[in-house]
């Protein structure tokens, strides 16, 4: 129950922040400012307060959070709205970066390359991409019939390759040309998420 909950708070953090970046990027207002200074307030903490992200992953928040409601909450007769709530703004936040990518490229995507996406995997120096917040961006841009490199894996991607709509557990599928190996390392890959 303890790091069910610790994950909850965390993730919880994750959804608020993106839920006021949202809002101040409508007033515009410097969000990462704004957390700067609620961080300063020692009750808070400025921890996990990431404005800009598209959400969380990984294998634990998302999980654990699910857990929590659905096996412990329900089965106890208990309704976790805030916890709902989470999940709901985590699976809206990357819609609202394809609309943000809508107004800066073409509309028309097909036969176009997207020069790369950074940020597939839940944090730093990691390669895990266990509930990616970035697949359903990506599935989204091949599905306009773009291509592109993922700096990452240093492979090609393609609108043909992409079946992770059936399973959010797996990364999308590439069909690859001339694969190169996988560096963890900071100038080899190591991405950051949110």
């Amino acid at each position: 129950m303890i790091k069910y909950t610790s994950n909850a708070v965390l993730a919880a953090k994750i959804s608020l922040a993106n839920e006021i970046g949202n809002l101040c990027k409508r007033l515009g207002v410097d969000s990462r400012e704004v957390f700067t200074v609620v961080g300063m307030d020692g009750r808070v903490s400025p921890a996990f307060f990431r404005t800009g992200g598209i959400g969380f992953g990984g294998s634990c928040f998302p999980k654990d959070v699910r857990a929590l409601i659905a096996g412990g909450a329900r089965a106890h007769g208990e309704d976790l709205k805030i916890l709902r709530a989470v999940l709901e703004v985590n699976e809206e936040q990357p819609k609202r970066l394809l609309s943000l990518l809508q107004r800066h490229i073409p509309p028309d995507l097909q036969g176009k390359t997207i020069g790369g996406v950074l940020g597939l995997a839940f944090k730093p120096d990691t390669d895990d991409v266990r509930e990616s917040r970035a697949i359903p961006v990506v599935a989204d841009l091949l599905a306009a019939g773009g291509a592109g490199w993922s700096p990452t894996t240093r492979r090609r991607w393609r609108t043909s390759a992409v079946s992770s709509r059936r399973s959010r557990m797996r990364p999308p599928r590439t069909r690859c040309s001339r694969p190169m190996p996988y560096s963890s390392s900071p100038s080899g890959g190591g991405v950051r998420g949110a």
